[in-house]
């Protein structure tokens, strides 16, 4: 009879311990999850507004709302999102911002993700020659885009994540190799990943 007590108590205490232990991993893991996301959105955000902006800031008003809008289209959840700019400079193309998104954990508790960022806008004037580089995960799937000035450096994105892979590197259609000199852009390109 003893033994069974004792067995049932371990057993609860077992069961108890792996709930805890269940409950703060997960909530670790979201963060986590969550902390990504947001910094991915925040940066996508600034790429969009540096590489989709084809004409001049009449003031810092306008400069601001091209990139909170981009920043809403990165951001897809139901989270509260405050942003603060510290420092806009449209004339220099500057701008420093803190980005604080508010969210509930499954258990309830209150949890909050925080990305500051200073960005350098790149003016593209109108007349320029732009290209297009196109980054694919596949033949259907456009993993980066960017629009550059005929001439410049090949912009060269973070390395994408595939579930279960490694990332090898850029490759082209049709070539075996993987390039690892992207070079100028001259003409409209288009890369292909390589995973493993």
């Amino acid at each position: 009879m003893k033994q069974m007590v004792y067995g049932i108590v371990t057993a609860t205490m077992v069961v108890i311990t792996m709930g805890i232990v269940m409950a703060v991993v997960g909530k670790m893991n979201r963060k986590s999850d969550l902390d990504n996301a947001l910094s991915v959105a925040v940066e996508d955000a600034v790429e969009s507004t540096m590489n989709q902006k084809t004409y001049t800031c009449q003031n810092y008003m306008e400069f601001i709302a091209d990139f909170t809008q981009n920043l809403l289209l990165q951001i897809s959840n139901d989270s509260d999102i405050e942003v603060s700019i510290a420092k806009v400079d449209y004339e220099k193309g500057l701008m420093s911002v803190k980005v604080t998104e508010t969210f509930t954990h499954p258990n309830g508790n209150e949890g909050k993700n925080e990305c500051e960022t200073t960005v350098v806008f790149e003016q593209v004037s109108t007349d320029a020659e732009l290209v297009t580089i196109s980054y694919q995960l596949d033949a259907d799937t456009t993993y980066k885009e960017y629009q550059i000035t005929k001439g410049d450096d090949v912009i060269v994105p973070k390395d994408p994540l595939q579930e279960g892979k490694n990332f090898v590197g850029w490759g082209m259609e049709g070539c075996k190799d993987m390039v690892t000199d992207f070079g100028k852009a001259n003409e409209d390109m288009t890369y292909i990943a390589v995973f493993q």
